[in-house]
């Protein structure tokens, strides 16, 4: 862990810190995740949803797409 993401981490009230001597000992605060997850709950239904119909249409879609021919460029002699 890098010293900016344990600090991003506190602030956020996901890492608590405790000091013993020349040692630091992190523990993991789970209840701010738990909000995070109450509020990801609402959404969670509608993007399964539409995973798995992106799922289905890659399923469907043969496996050697051959590559697709790359736009013809103009050699373009302006007009005048």
């Amino acid at each position: 862990m890098t010293v900016w993401s344990t600090v991003v981490n506190m602030y956020a009230g996901l890492v608590e810190e405790r000091t013993d001597g020349r040692f630091r000992y992190y523990r993991l605060q789970a209840k701010p995740l738990s909000e995070v997850d109450s509020w990801i709950s609402r959404y969670r239904t509608y993007m399964e949803r539409q995973l798995d119909a992106l799922g289905h249409v890659l399923d469907t879609m043969p496996d050697d797409l051959a590559e697709p021919e790359a736009p013809s460029r103009r050699t373009g002699q302006r007009k005048a």
